[in-house]
């Protein structure tokens, strides 16, 4: 047992250090070769980035595999691993037709069907005494839950940090229940990629310097569903399916959603558009950010609820409510996103009066969801009651604007002139004190900005600034300015009232 935990503690160290070291040459190299990904209509990231942190993550994963891992029954799995992995690299360099990538992911199911043994032999018992069994469907399905896990994880890699948080908490998950079910080198694996990808995500979290490519995203989805079906087919029975199924939730369900809603509207289900979980949080208000964390966090719950069930032997069916009950919420959400969005205007707007049924209580659950996000990531901000100037400042172009609220952590501001999100600029910041005068009265800061939100008014853009790089005076001066303790940090930090340049204390709604 001692060995294991040794092996176990090595095997992710090594991963991690292996990343890291060939990340920075491989985001050399991909800028010297044109492996990056250019911005388009579809794209949420402006500027070109490099497409090269799956084949890092492989690197590392391949490597400490390689030196702990024995390759029984892994012969399989390594070699639909290096078929995704080329396929996915090649079409980073060149999009490649979707067809040729579904037979690449086919032939990837069917090394693991034929050479590993990972087949989906039984669902559980979904309901009371009533045990699932797929007999001579258990190899068609295999290939099409495999398929479909894969395209999921690929799909959600349109946010920065997204697909790479969800992978990561569905690997640490996964490490854990190997270790229930006494299956060690699956353990070994799964810890691998846990190193690789906290990695990966120092870099990929927004703002993303690089992004993980289809050779990641493709490689990832297909492992999980490797680990997935091996541990939940062991015949031990400590594992049951549908906890893998609660710890796959989020991408699954917005696959299956997303796919069907773009059926039912005479498309193809592989027809990109912009109606995945993130891209709803995004037209909600909530920030790249803000949107990326409050994923993450759902797909951790549910895999919370999940490894609960599989060590207190939760009844399946108990799960498989919870896994449906989710699933519903979110279809509801998807197919009523714009009716909801437009009752949460109201509420922002005052107009809680409008009756919208389910929209409104969903409505307003986002409005919670949101306020509770921001008071927890962007700290406390206070409205201004007496208009104060800043100047904002992007390369030789100067902005002038008017601050609207401000915190700690960042102002709102409005202006006339038009910012990208995620645009750094140079915030001149005059704030006014209209109890003393003079100079007395007076602090002028200089701050580096980054856009994190806009908000179109009828005659200007309100725009959300949080500080990226800030000074320590200038921390001090903001926070007496404030009324701040600025010894207080985080959750214990306790805002007091402004003096007479601050109205009531609020939180920016997006």
């Amino acid at each position: 047992m001692e060995n294991l935990s040794v092996q176990a503690v090595l095997t992710f160290l090594l991963a991690l250090l292996l990343t890291g070291l060939a990340l920075p040459k491989l985001v050399r190299i991909a800028g010297r070769v044109g492996l990056v990904d250019l911005p388009c209509r579809r794209k949420i990231h402006t500027t070109p980035k490099p497409l090269i942190g799956g084949v890092a993550i492989l690197t590392g994963v391949l490597f400490s595999s390689l030196v702990f891992i024995p390759f029984t029954n892994l012969r399989g799995y390594f070699l639909g691993l290096a078929i995704l992995l080329i396929v996915g690299f090649l079409d980073d360099f060149r999009e490649l037709n979707h067809r040729l990538k579904f037979v690449a992911q086919f032939l990837a199911v069917g090394t693991i069907i034929f050479w590993s043994g990972a087949r989906l032999e039984t669902f559980g018992e979904i309901l009371p005494g009533l045990q699932v069994h797929l007999g001579y469907l258990a190899m068609p399905i295999t290939f099409l839950a495999g398929i479909g896990v894969i395209n999921a994880l690929n799909m959600a890699d349109g946010l920065d940090g997204l697909a790479g948080g969800l992978a990561l908490a569905a690997f640490a998950s996964f490490s854990y229940l190997a270790h229930l079910n006494g299956q060690p080198n699956l353990m070994l694996l799964s810890l691998a990629f846990c190193g690789a990808l906290i990695v990966f995500l120092r870099y990929n979290w927004h703002p993303a310097s690089l992004f993980m490519g289809d050779a990641g995203s493709l490689t990832l989805g297909f492992s999980l569903v490797f680990l997935g079906i091996v541990l939940s087919q062991s015949g031990r029975g400590l594992v049951p399916p549908v906890t893998v199924l609660l710890i796959m939730a989020v991408p699954v369900t917005d696959t299956l959603t997303v796919m069907t809603k773009r059926m039912t509207r005479q498309k193809s289900p592989f027809h990109a558009d912009k109606t995945h979980f993130h891209h709803l949080l995004l037209r909600f208000g909530f920030t790249k950010r803000h949107s990326a964390y409050t994923i993450i966090t759902i797909s951790l719950f549910l895999s919370i609820i999940g490894l609960a069930g599989a060590v207190l032997r939760i009844p399946h069916y108990y799960m498989m409510v919870v896994f449906l009950a989710y699933a519903a919420l979110y279809t509801l959400f998807v197919f009523r996103a714009t009716a909801i969005l437009r009752v949460k205007l109201r509420i922002t707007n005052g107009k809680s009066h409008f009756s919208g049924g389910v929209a409104l209580g969903l409505a307003k659950l986002m409005e919670g969801a949101e306020r509770l996000v921001k008071i927890r990531w962007e700290g406390y901000h206070f409205s201004v009651a007496t208009p104060m100037p800043c100047l904002l400042i992007r390369g030789n172009e100067r902005y002038a604007g008017i601050i609207r609220s401000i915190s700690t952590r960042g102002f709102a501001a409005t202006t006339t002139e038009r910012l990208p999100v995620g645009e750094v600029v140079k915030a001149g910041l005059c704030l006014l004190d209209e109890k003393k005068h003079g100079k007395a009265g007076k602090v002028n800061l200089r701050i580096p900005a980054m856009v994190s939100g806009i908000r179109e008014k009828v005659d200007t853009i309100e725009y959300d600034f949080r500080f990226v790089k800030k000074k320590r005076s200038d921390s001090r001066e903001l926070a007496n300015f404030l009324c701040l303790d600025h010894n207080l940090t985080g959750n214990f930090r306790r805002p007091f009232p402004v003096r007479a340049t601050t109205s009531e204390k609020h939180i920016i709604t997006g």
